[in-house]
C-alpha cells in the first residue's frame, strides 16, 4: 500500500513539472498598444484671397522742364518724402513640394500718401512760391513667391512687376492751377512671415520695396478754365515706396494634409 501511494505521488509530481514546462513554451500574446498616427504637417497648397493694411513711405525725385515763364528749367534732384496708410486686397495660389512653397500673387492697394510743398523757387509773376503736390493713389503688383515652410510657419521672398498711380499738381498765386495723372511702371521685391491659425486661415507680416520709372507730368496752367499760355507746368518724376503690411487670408485647399518631413 505504501508503495502504491509513493508511486502515485511521484507520478503527480512529474505530470505537474511537465505541465509547467509546456506552459512556459507557449507563446505569450503581447499587450495591445494603440497605433501612433504619423505626424501631419499643415498644407500650404491652394488658392487664397485676403486683405492687408499698414504703413507706407513715399520718396519722389523731381526735375523740372518748362515752356514759358513760370519755372526755372533744368532744376534737378529735388526730393520729397511723405508717409501714410495703405490698404488693399490680394489673390494668389501656392504649391507645396516637400518643405518648399512656390506661388503667384496679385495685389491692389489704395493709399493716403499725399504731400503739398512750396516749390524751391518763387513764381516770377507773383509774390508767393508755387505750391506743388504729389499724391500716390494706388499700387498694383504681380509677383512670384518662393518660401520655406515648417509646420504652421512659412518664411518667403517675393518679386515682380509693380504699377503705381501718381497725381501731381501745381498752384500759383494768380491763381493758375494744373494737375496731371500718370500710371508709372516699376518693379518690387519683398518678403514676409506667415502663420497658419488653422488649415485655412493664415495671418502674416510683410515688407515691400517698390521702385517706379520716370515720367513727365505736364499741363498748361489755367485760370477759370482758360489756358494761361505760354505758362506751363512740367516735372519729370520717379520714386520709391517702402511699406510694412499686416495680412490675413483664407486658403481654399486643393489637396489633403501632407506627411511631415521636418
Amino acid at each position: 500500500m505504501r508503495r502504491f501511494i509513493g508511486t502515485a505521488l511521484a507520478s503527480s509530481l512529474m505530470l505537474g513539472v511537465a505541465g509547467t514546462a509546456m506552459a512556459a513554451d507557449l507563446p505569450v500574446k503581447a499587450p495591445r498598444v494603440a497605433p501612433v498616427a504619423a505626424p501631419v504637417a499643415y498644407n500650404w497648397s491652394g488658392f487664397y484671397i485676403g486683405g492687408f493694411g499698414g504703413g507706407a513711405w513715399l520718396r519722389t525725385n523731381r526735375s523740372y522742364d518748362v515752356v514759358g515763364d513760370h519755372f526755372v528749367p533744368g532744376l534737378v534732384g529735388i526730393n520729397h518724402n511723405t508717409s501714410g496708410a495703405v490698404a488693399g486686397g490680394m489673390i494668389g495660389a501656392n504649391w507645396q513640394v516637400s518643405n518648399f512653397v512656390f506661388g503667384l500673387e496679385g495685389t491692389g492697394a489704395w493709399t493716403s500718401l499725399d504731400r503739398s510743398f512750396a516749390s524751391p523757387f518763387a513764381s516770377p509773376v507773383g509774390s508767393d512760391p508755387v505750391t506743388l503736390s504729389d499724391r500716390l493713389t494706388s499700387i498694383f503688383t504681380a509677383t512670384a513667391k518662393v518660401g520655406l515652410a515648417w509646420d504652421r510657419w512659412m518664411l518667403y521672398a517675393k518679386g515682380g512687376y509693380a504699377n503705381v498711380g501718381l497725381e501731381t499738381s501745381a498752384l500759383d498765386p494768380i491763381p493758375h492751377g494744373a494737375s496731371d495723372r500718370k500710371r508709372h511702371h516699376g518693379w518690387t521685391v519683398g518678403g514676409g512671415w506667415d502663420f497658419m491659425l488653422t488649415q485655412n486661415w493664415i495671418i502674416g507680416v510683410e515688407y515691400d520695396y517698390i521702385r517706379f520709372e520716370s515720367l513727365l507730368h505736364s499741363q498748361a496752367l489755367v485760370s477759370g478754365g482758360t489756358p494761361a499760355a505760354p505758362v506751363f507746368y512740367g516735372t519729370t518724376i520717379n520714386g520709391e515706396v517702402h511699406q510694412i503690411l499686416g495680412r490675413i487670408s483664407y486658403k481654399f485647399d486643393w489637396g489633403g494634409p501632407v506627411v511631415a518631413r521636418y
